[in-house]
């Protein structure tokens, strides 16, 4: 349950919504807090997915003062609440609450945060507590969380989020024998760029490339334990689920979904859109218009719902 700090009206919500709608109800109405549907309280904004089989029932039982749904819902079932009607509630939902929430970014450094004296943070970049920072870059308004530990040689882009226990640009698992025979670590003297609006979660982990760079496209988010190994190159928008991990050299094309704990071999080429599915091990380039499902590549055809 989130609680907004201040009372806002239905008229608050309008500017941040960019699909067509229709209104039915006061506009004047006001909430003050932002809950699911079964837990609306009266003075809430709740929304309702079209997919459930009773939505107009559940919406007529609601006792929320503003409900975000879909546009096929006949007049009537608004009861008290203003109903806001849109082809996708649920984006219209995201979208008007991060617009009504959104906060400034802090800026400055914490002060147990250690920075390199040669690196380059940006006056409206935020460094939180206990990091630290190597002779790197950070982009104006992003913000590192706490305990995240950034090596040399990484430049981060504009908006990036990283939350805490990161750690970016270590050298990769990358060793080969000796003449003596023993395991001896391949020189990693490359970096790593993450582009802008990147978000990387919570403990994931980012290594910096061997003789090239490591590359995150621009708005693709990594989630909690990921790991990204040396050399790997993202495309934009693309997502990767918690515990996934990339191994050295992939490279992802643009809208890329890997989910959870997900493996992608070492050189692997993905093609721009594929889904990896959960668990799924791919260990061979896969094409646009493929999905894999644990180790079979199927086309996207063949799966239900894509005929």
């Amino acid at each position: 349950m989130t609680h907004a700090e201040h009372q806002f009206t239905v008229s608050d919500l309008l500017p941040f919504i960019r699909d067509p709608y229709t209104l039915e109800g006061a506009r004047d109405k006001t909430f003050s807090r932002i809950t699911s549907l079964s837990e609306a309280a009266p003075d809430a904004l709740t929304w309702c997915s079209p997919k459930h089989a009773d939505a107009a029932e559940r919406i007529r039982r609601c006792r929320a003062a503003v409900i975000i749904c879909h546009a096929s819902l006949p007049q009537g079932h608004a009861g008290t609440a203003t109903l806001i009607k849109t082809a996708d509630p649920r984006k219209t939902f995201m979208e008007t609450v991060n617009g009504l929430l959104k906060r400034e970014h802090p800026s400055g450094v914490h002060p147990t945060a250690v920075i390199h004296p040669r690196a380059d943070v940006h006056a409206e970049a935020y460094i939180g507590p206990f990091c630290y920072v190597g002779r790197s870059t950070i982009g104006a308004g992003s913000v590192l969380h706490g305990h995240t530990f950034i090596y040399d040689g990484v430049r981060i882009g504009r908006h990036v989020v990283i939350e805490a226990g990161c750690v970016i640009g270590a050298a990769g698992f990358g060793y080969q024998k000796n003449h003596d025979g023993d395991w001896q670590r391949f020189p990693h003297l490359g970096g790593v760029v993450i582009e802008d609006d990147v978000e990387i979660s919570a403990n994931a982990t980012i290594d910096r490339g061997a003789l090239g760079n490591t590359s995150i496209g621009r708005n693709t988010k990594i989630s909690k334990a990921a790991h990204i190994s040396h050399n790997v190159v993202t495309g934009e928008r693309c997502i990767i689920a918690g515990g996934a991990m990339i191994s050295g050299s992939a490279r992802l094309g643009n809208g890329v979904w890997i989910g959870p704990n997900a493996a992608v071999l070492n050189k692997i080429t993905i093609g721009d859109g594929v889904t990896v599915g959960i668990g799924g091990v791919v260990t061979r380039n896969v094409e646009t218009g493929f999905t894999v499902i644990g180790h079979r590549v199927l086309p996207e055809s063949t799966l239900p719902g894509k005929a």
